[in-house]
């Protein structure tokens, strides 16, 4: 199949970069100034506005990947649903070249989609530096003993991500998860053939087969996509001095898993916090923590200086204090609409935690999620 159509244009063409709404760029005073918010906030902003258009646009490519996998699966299906009757030794041969050829052109393309894709996360990734750089360029035009914000150069970094084991972020994880599927669907086919069951029976069951088959692909697209997004993050923090460390940014919304929740606010040396993506279809970031101008030149803070007393980050409602953590915030929602984070931790963990015999920073340890018999939950 050659990638066409519609979706497959408007991958092409990836996201309309704009510039992050705020701020006259044609005035001398940086934009944090005009806008009365601290240089962090600003840049903690910016980099969850990034990200959220990154997040759209590897959505985008899920489902790019989900009409890959869907037609070269629809190939597959239309050979099993010819004739009926029982599943007979000469079609179970065919059925499985049928299968195996699919799989590979599913896997072809989806590299394909993938590889046009990683570029483009790269060059959007670029073009949020370049964001990062002029607001830091703006107050360098007041203040000359600033250093340059400095942004990697985007063709040399696509180009390493492209060398880098395959293994890495894509081949392993098609060949194997391909393997898998091919496997499972000879499996289900020789089944068929050694019970006698019918060719409409057995094209049901490979239907659902490929269903799962089209989910992994598209978590596959969108966990492929935000590794890379952050390899170029971290590459562009580590060529500024003036980052000082970064701060992991989870999502405040229903869709936050614990694990991530725990993560996040908490601040960490450049590189050394969690690997994000944290799990298939994590969201989560890091937002640069810059050295003050005041430091960068030596100057004494004032003694009544406080940068947080008007902080605040997003949430799925709106701005919320940035000193809000995802516990704190999960139990606000909790407290508004009663039941809201029963989906969110489970019956059990929510009834344990309601009832005040669990604290939420106690649901993951090293990174994962507890068991209930971990916890003591188990009856």
């Amino acid at each position: 199949m050659v990638l066409s159509g519609p979706w497959w244009e408007r991958i092409l063409q990836g996201i309309k970069r704009t510039p992050m709404p705020g701020g006259d760029r044609s005035l001398a005073q940086p934009i944090p100034v005009q806008l009365g918010i601290p240089l962090n906030e600003y840049l903690e902003d910016l980099r969850i506005y990034t990200s959220a258009r990154i997040a759209a646009y590897e959505e985008l490519v899920a489902y790019g990947a989900r009409r890959v996998a869907l037609e070269h699966a629809g190939l597959a299906l239309g050979r099993a649903m010819i004739g009926d009757g029982p599943v007979t030794d000469s079609m179970r041969r065919d059925l499985v070249g049928v299968m195996r050829s699919a799989i590979l052109g599913t896997r072809v393309d989806m590299q394909q989609l993938l590889q046009v894709s990683l570029g483009e996360v790269v060059e959007y990734e670029a073009w949020a530096a370049g964001e990062f750089q002029d607001v830091w360029a703006s107050y360098r035009t007041q203040l000359a003993g600033l250093p340059p914000w400095q942004v990697p150069p985007v063709g040399g970094f696509a180009h390493a991500v492209r060398a880098t084991d395959p293994n890495w972020y894509l081949q392993g994880f098609t060949s194997s998860m391909d393997e898998r599927t091919m496997l499972a669907a000879r499996d289900r086919i020789l089944s068929a053939y050694l019970t006698g069951e019918s060719v409409e029976s057995l094209t049901r069951s490979l239907r659902v087969g490929l269903r799962k088959t089209v989910v992994d692909h598209q978590r596959l697209a969108r966990t492929s996509l935000h590794r890379v997004a952050r390899e170029y993050q971290k590459e562009t923090y580590a060529q500024n001095s003036v980052v000082e460390r970064e701060k992991y940014i989870a999502t405040l919304d229903s869709a936050t898993c614990p694990v991530c929740g725990n993560y996040d606010g908490k601040k960490y040396a450049l590189g050394e916090g969690p690997v994000v993506p944290v799990h298939d279809n994590c969201r989560c970031t890091y937002a640069p923590i810059t050295l003050s101008v005041r430091e960068i030149l030596g100057m004494p803070p004032p003694e009544d200086e406080d940068e947080d007393h008007r902080r605040v980050r997003a949430s799925m409602d709106g701005k919320v204090p940035v000193s809000t953590t995802w516990p704190d915030w999960l139990a606000r929602k909790e407290a508004q609409t009663p039941g809201f984070a029963r989906d969110i931790l489970g019956p059990t963990r929510y009834d344990a935690w309601v009832a005040g015999e669990l604290k939420l920073g106690a649901l993951t340890r090293g990174g994962k999620q507890r068991t209930l018999a971990q916890l003591g939950l188990t009856r």
